[in-house]
């Protein structure tokens, strides 16, 4: 007979037990730190790409008409309002006005996006 333990899972808002043989290997997350001006972050990161040319250099090198953004839906932990305001700043820096911006929702298989769940920033139709 096979040993057993018990492994808690986030699952949903509860949780969930699940059992597993003695043998078995868990694999467990290690989570980034925290920092302490994400927005910052972002810009730097906006700035001095790793393997790619600046935003900035781009968006003056391509002079763009319209430029599309994909963002994950709800259902992910990302802080999209954050990573969206960095963006628009840069884009709007380099002479793309929100109007020439199309935010594309990506919800996979979940359910489709609602004005409720699109966050705070401004949409035409969600």
């Amino acid at each position: 007979m096979t040993k057993k333990r018990t492994v808690r899972m986030l699952y949903g808002r509860e949780g969930m037990e699940l059992s597993v043989p003695d043998s078995a290997v868990i694999l467990e997350p290690s989570h980034a730190p925290v920092l302490p001006d994400p927005i910052d972050a972002i810009r730097r990161a906006l700035r001095a790409p790793v393997g790619s040319a600046a935003l900035p250099a781009l968006l003056a090198e391509r002079k763009p008409r319209s430029v599309a953004i994909t963002i994950s839906d709800i259902t992910r932990p990302v802080p999209n309002a954050l990573i969206l305001a960095a963006l628009l700043e840069q884009l709007n820096g380099a002479g793309v006005a929100d109007a020439q911006v199309t935010i594309i929702v990506g919800t996979g298989m979940h359910r489709p996006s609602t004005s409720r769940n699109c966050g705070s920033w401004s949409v035409r139709r969600c």
